[in-house]
């Protein structure tokens, strides 16, 4: 890994399917040096994972992810000292999507200058990585993922003189 912006997924990047939630976490953080965490809490599991992976590009905007030495560890177990299994290695293909991807920051009455977070990609994988963490788990596609550190807080009132729509 050479620390340079691969064009179909930023490395390294945090990314959360649920930016918004303070209810539920699912969030994958791709490293410089090829490790990759997961965390996963409040939809039936409640667990982190870390591992290995390597990246081929596809197309301008898509690549080919190596998923490698994953474990799984209880979410409580931040230093990663008691894994309880290794998934089994796995490809997973990610594809960005360009546009305004606008959503309301929780906890605030809905009013014209409520400030709102504004993406302007989102990640798609063909197989959701954190799927594969559960004890039944099966290889499904999943939500969209967004890259915590691009986000820009504009207000709704804004948003909306773009053209923007905001998701709740």
């Amino acid at each position: 890994m050479s620390g340079t912006t691969i064009d179909p997924l930023p490395i390294p990047g945090a990314f959360s399917a649920c930016p918004t939630s303070t209810e539920t976490e699912r969030s994958l953080r791709f490293s410089r040096t090829g490790t990759v965490e997961m965390v996963m809490r409040g939809q039936g599991f409640n667990g982190r994972a870390r591992g290995r992976f390597s990246i081929q590009t596809l197309t301008r905007t898509s690549a080919l992810i190596y998923l490698f030495n994953v474990k799984i560890y209880d979410l409580a177990d931040t230093t990663y000292s008691n894994p309880m299994r290794t998934l089994p290695s796995r490809n997973v293909t990610v594809s960005r999507e360009g546009g305004a991807f606008a959503f309301e920051k929780p906890g605030q009455p809905e009013t014209e200058d409520q400030s709102c977070l504004l993406y302007r990609a989102r990640y798609r994988f063909d197989v959701d990585p954190l799927s594969l963490l559960g004890d039944n788990a099966e290889a499904t596609s999943g939500p969209c993922y967004y890259q915590l550190d691009t986000q820009e807080e504009l207000p709704r009132n804004v948003l909306a003189d773009m053209g923007i729509t905001v998701e709740k």
